[in-house]
């Protein structure tokens, strides 16, 4: 059975169970962490931040090995960061997925970040020559 959970907050969480239910602690887990996402991001008025989670078991019929499997696709104004990782626990799974996702969003707010910087620089520069 497909379990589809949406949680609107500030941003909008949506976790999918596929071939089977989603346990409570790791629904809780799941929303809490992807929660904390917020603080890497830009704060904008206009943005929009989606986060799709499918957590589940890769087939009914694996018994042994990496059977569960976590993917998190982030939407962050447009800009899709995609993970996925498959491990023998479904927590842990959706742990290395999670970390992963917070790299690639901590390495686009670092670059957005010297953008801003470099550009506050160039501006700086240009005031400097104009004075004087």
């Amino acid at each position: 059975m497909n379990l589809l959970i949406i949680i609107q907050m500030p941003m909008q969480i949506i976790l999918k169970g596929k071939n089977m239910e989603i346990p409570t602690n790791v629904h809780d887990h799941a929303t809490s962490k992807l929660n904390g996402l917020e603080k890497f991001v830009h704060p904008k008025e206009s943005q929009e931040i989606l986060a799709e989670t499918e957590l589940g078991r890769r087939s009914r019929r694996h018994k042994k090995g990496d059977v569960y499997r976590a993917e998190i696709n982030l939407t962050v104004d447009g800009i899709l960061h995609r993970s996925v990782a498959k491990k023998s626990d479904l927590m842990e799974a959706f742990d290395v997925a999670y970390n992963s996702i917070e790299r690639q969003v901590r390495r686009g707010k670092k670059k957005s970040d010297s953008r801003i910087r470099r550009g506050a620089r160039r501006a700086k520069e240009i005031l400097r020559d104009f004075r004087g």
